[in-house]
Formats: structure tokens, sequence, C-alpha cells
């Protein structure tokens, strides 16, 4: 009998992680709840690969990591851009939110593209736009199409 990895679907796991930008351009992102305890799980790794890996995260631009856990093989992190922006009054919408739709569809795109069957995503202190970025992220319509692409299993990271 084969190993529980071994068959599964989601043998191969990514993780999206969303980081915030900091007031002042020569500091770092500032990772979200979630970020902050998978980087505790890695022994800081994570933060450390972020400071080399080139300037600050900005919103909507994304960094992805490989083999940094054994659980997810494929590690994206995703610029949410400032915490708490508020409501644009002139366009009447929620400006946080509206960067974590964006940000966690570029991730979800990004590990489609790698063709990571299954993904977590980090709700990144809203977890009803996480799902929609999700969601809309990765829709394509095929319906018309002869050869579909596979789907992606996406679920909130840490329920």
């Amino acid at each position: 009998m084969p190993g529980p990895r071994s068959s599964s679907p989601c043998a191969r796991k990514g993780l999206i992680l969303g980081a915030f930008a900091s007031d002042r351009e020569d500091e770092a992102s500032q990772l979200s709840d979630a970020g902050e305890a998978f980087d505790r799980r890695v022994s800081g790794k994570l933060k450390e690969l972020l400071a080399i890996s080139g300037p600050p995260l900005k919103k909507g631009k994304t960094r992805i990591f490989h083999g940094l856990h054994q659980d997810f093989p494929s590690i994206v992190v995703v610029g949410l851009g400032k915490k708490a922006v508020g409501v644009n009054i002139h366009e009447n919408w929620d400006e946080g939110k509206e960067n974590i739709r964006a940000a966690v569809a570029a991730g979800c795109r990004q590990l489609r593209d790698l063709e990571v069957p299954c993904v977590e995503v980090d709700p990144c202190g809203d977890a009803q736009a996480a799902a929609e970025g999700a969601a809309l992220g990765i829709f394509e319509y095929d319906e018309l199409k002869e050869k579909k692409k596979p789907s992606l299993g996406i679920q909130l990271h840490g329920r």
C-alpha cells in the first residue's frame, strides 16, 4: 500500500501568506498573523529569505519560495499594501479588502501555473476577502474548451 503522501492528490500543497508594507520604504515587510506563525515554525527562515530576495514587497507583487517546509513545498508571499488603509469614499469600497483580494488572486494564479493541486490561503485579516480573491483569481471560463485545466483545491490556512 503506498504512503499517504504519494497517492494523495494533495501531496503537493502550496501556501499563500500575506505581508503588509511598512510605513517607511527602507523597512522590511510585516508578515500577517499566519505568516508570523509560519515563520516561527520554520525558525525565522521565511523572514530571512524575504530580506535577501530583494526590496520589500509592493502591493499585489509576489515572491515564491520552494523547499522551506515539508508540508508546503511551494510558498508564495503576497504583498498586501499598507495595513488598515480604510475605505475609499470616492469609489465606495474598502481598499484593504481589495488589496487582499488582488494579492491572494495573484498568489493563486502563480501556484496554479506551477500545477500545484492544493493551496492553503492565509486569511490576511479578512477571510472573506481572501476567499473571494482566491476564487476569482483562478476562475477561467472553459465551458467550451475541449481540454480543461485541472481544478485547484483551495482552503483557508489554519482551519
